[in-house]
């Protein structure tokens, strides 16, 4: 099962609509309808492109609630038949959308109707099966963010060494998900910006970073990945503010960031992918240690309860 994960939105609405009738008098009748819609939505360009050429029957999907720690996380499951309509726009704004009238659970109902607005808009996760689709040609990459070229092309080469990704959070959290044959899991940022050499440039580099390691944080909650930030070098012998590298060093002890450095210049995603693993060979031995100093102290216990026996 080749099973992923994407970032979506639910919006719960409330408004009047206009409704004209035309009578056999040729006279037109104006009707204000009050109406309440709920409806799930989803970003990928090839994914809208290339369902809208479906017919409706290829479009529906049954859809799943679940609640995993905390989180609402929405499971589409393609089927022939009824279901519920995966309708697709295309234009400026592609997006994928399905109306959730009819299969909304009480909770988010609830809490719309608590909020007292008009427009709540609240955020899921949302779990589809690559192999139900494989009519539409869809790649991972596909749910990356169009202008992120540098998180597709380091995504690309590392489907090609066997790694894999299921977790797409589109820069809302990180830029690339990756897991590696072994199963350790990396949640990257990716920063491209600056690379002159001026101090001032390299303090903003790590300004941006500090911004990266934010937006990762709570994603990692519950999470046993590695937090890694890719950059432009952003180290100098002559920085007039230390306060940033402080704050580096801090994440890079309490939290385990690991800042990968590059030029983006031809062949800077091997050199990447070469760091992970090097980075992964030194996890799996701390975790073997850790492993061996768990069992010696077993026996030790264990030897000491004999002895006072």
């Amino acid at each position: 099962m080749n099973l992923i994960e994407v970032p979506g939105s639910i919006t719960l609405e409330k408004g009047v609509r206009v409704v004209k009738y035309k009578k056999i008098t040729k006279k037109i009748s104006i009707y204000y309808v009050p109406y309440k819609r709920y409806f799930l939505r989803i970003t990928s360009l090839n994914f809208a492109k290339n369902l809208h050429k479906k017919s409706n029957d290829e479009k529906q999907v049954q859809i799943t609630f679940s609640n995993e720690n905390g989180k609402w996380v929405v499971l589409f499951k393609r089927k022939f038949g009824k279901g519920v309509t995966l309708q697709s726009y295309t234009g400026k704004h592609p997006v994928l959308q399905v109306v959730l009238n009819k299969v909304l659970p009480k909770e988010f109902i609830k809490q719309y109707e608590d909020s007292k607005r008009d427009v709540l808009t609240l955020p899921v996760g949302v779990k589809l099966n690559l192999d139900e689709w494989k009519d539409l040609n869809l790649k991972l990459s596909d749910f990356l963010i169009t202008v992120e070229k540098e998180a597709k092309t380091l995504l690309d080469y590392a489907l090609k060494r066997k790694y894999r990704s299921t977790k797409f959070a589109k820069g809302r959290a990180y830029d690339l998900h990756l897991i590696s044959k072994k199963g350790v899991e990396f949640f990257i940022a990716i920063n491209s910006c600056g690379g002159r050499k001026k101090r001032r440039t390299k303090e903003i580099i790590k300004s941006k970073i500090l911004v990266d390691i934010a937006k990762i944080l709570p994603s990692l909650e519950g999470q046993k990945g590695i937090p890694i930030i890719i950059s432009k070098p952003f180290e100098s012998k002559n920085s007039w503010s230390f306060t940033t590298s402080r704050y580096l060093e801090f994440y890079q002890t309490k939290y385990n960031f690991q800042f990968l450095n590059t030029n983006f210049k031809k062949g800077w995603e091997k050199e990447i992918l070469n760091s992970l693993s090097k980075i992964e060979q030194n996890v799996r031995f701390q975790n073997r240690r850790e492993g061996s100093c768990r069992v010696l102290g077993e026996k030790s216990e264990k030897n000491s309860s004999k002895l006072s026996v």
